[in-house]
């Protein structure tokens, strides 16, 4: 009786991981992929190539949709990395943190990273 009983419990709880994680999927197969995205900077608007870097470059979602499975309605950097400091880090230095900083480990490459090339006026 109490090996039915654990062996139950052990299929429900498989199953609810799995129901959870196609929703989970599912959420972001709704929401089709942006070609470009355009950072809003006081400095100049920063242009990024969605598909370049997902597609081409085969960077995972994950690097910079780090909070895809807790926030999957907020997609967008700027959904929780705001202009100025707060709880998480301002848009500016998650920019400069992740992105600028990858940029430069891939010295050599075509990766831009003087203010100028990245920032359009």
């Amino acid at each position: 009786m109490r090996k039915g009983l654990i062996g139950r419990l052990l299929f429900l709880a498989g199953a609810a991981v799995l129901v959870l994680t196609m929703i989970e999927v599912s959420s972001y197969a709704g929401k089709p992929e942006p070609d470009k995205v355009m950072l809003k900077a006081k400095n100049g608007d920063v242009p990024f190539n969605h598909t370049k870097h997902a597609k081409d470059l085969k960077i995972e979602c994950k690097t910079c949709h780090h909070n895809m499975g807790k926030t999957p309605e907020k997609m967008a950097c700027q959904d929780c990395h705001k202009p100025e400091k707060g709880e998480v880090a301002s848009l500016k230095e998650a920019g400069h943190g992740s992105c600028l900083k990858c940029h430069k480990e891939k010295q050599g490459s075509a990766a831009p990273v003087a203010c100028k090339d990245c920032h359009k006026k």
